[in-house]
């Protein structure tokens, strides 16, 4: 689903921002040393942002609208900030009316997009396995600790209490 929304900034700028969104399933096909297999379903999300100031293009994005940090933006953040920038999206920076202009966008398309039974189904089981997932790693992770804590040398792998 696409939108697209227009405002005129007060230096007389005409902005246009066009926002793209699909959720969709597709067949989770991998590559076996030439053997295409596939493995099951996977969900695809897409987003895709494209700005432009006066019909020229000036920014094409897969990312969301960043609100500016002092965390990422150390050095520059009182001066962008100074400038009235709120946040940035691909590289182009936005005031906080322009972000919300955009984000608004995204919203109502979010709101309006219909989930498809198969897309639901899909997306909760990438969830479960997601959720199994961190559990296993959690769970090596703690056997990890526990077999250092037992004398397993980090550096070679073996208990061969730093003899290596």
């Amino acid at each position: 689903m696409t939108r697209t929304t227009s405002w005129t900034t007060d230096r007389g700028n005409k902005i246009t921002a066009s926002v793209t969104i699909s959720h969709d399933v597709e067949d989770n096909n991998i590559n076996l040393d030439g053997h295409v297999s596939n493995v099951g379903k996977i969900t695809v999300d897409t987003l895709w942002i494209v700005v432009t100031v006066n019909g020229s293009q000036k920014c094409s994005t897969s990312a969301m609208p960043t609100i500016i940090t002092k965390e990422w933006y150390s050095r520059d953040y009182d001066r962008l900030v100074s400038k009235g920038i709120y946040a940035r999206v691909g590289d182009m920076y936005l005031s906080k009316d322009q972000y919300n202009q955009i984000m608004d966008l995204i919203n109502s398309i979010n709101a309006e997009i219909n989930l498809t039974p198969e897309y639901i189904a899909t997306k909760k089981a990438e969830e479960k396995t997601d959720a199994q997932q961190k559990l296993n790693d959690d769970q090596e992770r703690e056997d990890y600790q526990r077999q250092l804590k037992n004398g397993l040398c980090p550096k070679c792998g073996t208990y061969c209490y730093g003899d290596c």
